[in-house]
C-alpha cells in the first residue's frame, strides 16, 4: 500500500494540476507577446520572427515553461 501512495506522490509532483499549467502557459504566452511587441517597435525583425516561432511552439505543445526561464531556479 505504501508503494502505491509513493507512486501517486511522484506522479503529482511530475505533473502539476491543470490550473497551475494553464497559469504558467498563459503567463509565458503573455511574456512572449510583450517581447514580440517590443521587438517590432525597435525594428528587430529577426528577433520578432524568432519569438513568433517560439510562440507557435508554445501554443502547439502547451509548454508550461519557456526554455529561457532557467533563471527562476536561482
Amino acid at each position: 500500500m505504501e508503494a502505491n501512495t509513493g507512486a501517486s506522490e511522484v506522479s503529482l509532483s511530475k505533473f502539476p494540476d491543470s490550473s497551475e499549467s494553464e497559469f504558467s502557459y498563459s503567463a509565458s504566452r503573455n511574456r512572449l507577446l510583450v517581447a514580440i511587441s517590443m521587438a517590432e517597435s525597435e525594428g528587430y525583425v529577426a528577433t520578432r520572427d524568432a519569438l513568433i516561432e517560439l510562440l507557435k511552439e508554445l501554443e502547439a505543445s502547451k509548454l508550461t515553461r519557456l526554455p529561457c526561464e532557467t533563471h527562476d531556479s536561482k
